[in-house]
């Protein structure tokens, strides 16, 4: 658990290869585990990371893996990371109808996420 604080770190500090060393050196063991609390916050860093150093389809490709398992694990900041890449992967790539989509995604996501901490 320890290396996705690191890999966290890392991205916080502008070092998204390094995050994206840690947490691929990582990732095998964290999905023969099956937990999936851990897996997804991988799979968020790993989009995020990928996003910061413009590899656009690994980005996509971890992003889309979140929400594609959005109703098995209903981890909202995974949810709401995942729509914000896909929404700046969309934008970059002028896809402006499909960044709206995530867009929306994103802010509805981000609505429930700041409302379950209100209460």
């Amino acid at each position: 658990m320890i290396n996705w604080h690191l890999a966290d770190y890392y991205l916080a500090l502008k070092n998204p290869q390094r995050a994206i060393e840690i947490l691929d050196s990582n990732i095998f063991d964290v999905e023969t585990n099956q937990y999936q609390a851990l897996i997804i916050k991988f799979y968020d860093l790993l989009a995020q990371s990928h996003l910061a150093l413009k590899s656009y389809s690994e980005a996509e490709w971890y992003a889309q893996k979140l929400l594609n398992t959005e109703e098995q694990h209903r981890y909202q900041s995974a949810i709401t990371d995942a729509s914000k890449v896909l929404t700046e992967l969309n934008e970059y790539q002028n896809n402006y109808e499909q960044a709206f989509f995530y867009y929306k995604k994103y802010s509805e996501s981000n609505k429930i996420e700041l409302d379950q901490k209100s209460d």
